[in-house]
């Protein structure tokens, strides 16, 4: 009867120490799920750090000045450059890029009438006054940490005038240029570029129809719209 007893109790302590170990096994792969879970938790918020710092470094809409001169000749006008321009943000690397800006030169007359009595005009770089609108789209190339170069391009509308000539002219451009963008904090960028305006236009005093041709070197900041 005793010995009955005694393989009883074995048996069942041997029976709750299964069980306990089974249990602890259990726990410790849960903990070590818990904990790969964590780490797995935190792998992810340090990728999107990493996005987070490569942003790319334009907002999706932005508004801008600059400053520059502009070289002209013939009925192109020249002279000291200002503009104002929007971006608005239309892919991944593309936004769509308006302008509008202003040129302003020297009056002297420079216009005549040749033996065949055409009315023609030889005016230098910097002369005449220049009124545009414009619209295109700006590319930003593969950017590297705050700088971001880029080419543009689009077409716009003219308005010329010679003062001392007393003309006028409406001129229809397409124009063509890159640059580079260097971000100074997370709404302010500084810019630079060049842009080359080829065309043709009309304009009165009989001088007609005439081709149009300009370069425009300028700079000025970018601020991010929140």
């Amino acid at each position: 009867m005793h010995r009955r007893l005694a393989v009883v109790c074995a048996l069942a302590c041997l029976t709750l120490s299964v069980r306990a170990n089974a249990e602890d096994a259990a726990t410790t792969t849960g903990e070590g799920a818990t904990t790969t879970t964590t780490e797995g938790a935190t792998t992810t918020e340090g990728a999107a750090t990493t996005a987070k710092g490569e942003a790319f470094p334009v907002a999706e809409q932005e508004i801008g000045v600059r400053l520059g001169f502009a070289a002209g000749g013939r009925v192109s006008p020249g002279g000291v450059a200002v503009a104002g321009s929007y971006l608005y943000k239309l892919a991944e690397r593309d936004w769509f890029d308006a302008s509008v800006g202003f040129s302003f030169g020297s009056s002297q007359a420079a216009c005549f009438r040749d033996r065949q009595d055409n009315r023609l005009c030889d005016h230098g770089i910097a002369d005449g006054f220049g009124m545009y609108l414009a619209g295109g789209i700006r590319r930003f190339l593969a950017p590297k940490k705050e700088f971001a170069p880029y080419v543009r391009a689009g077409i716009g509308l003219r308005l010329t005038s010679f003062s001392a000539d007393s003309i006028t002219g409406l001129v229809v451009p397409v124009w063509a240029g890159g640059g580079l963008r260097a971000r100074v904090t997370d709404s302010v960028a500084i810019v630079g570029d060049a842009v080359i305006e080829i065309g043709g236009g009309t304009f009165s005093k009989g001088v007609g129809l005439e081709p149009h041709f300009s370069l425009a070197v300028m700079g000025g900041v970018e601020f991010a719209l929140k």
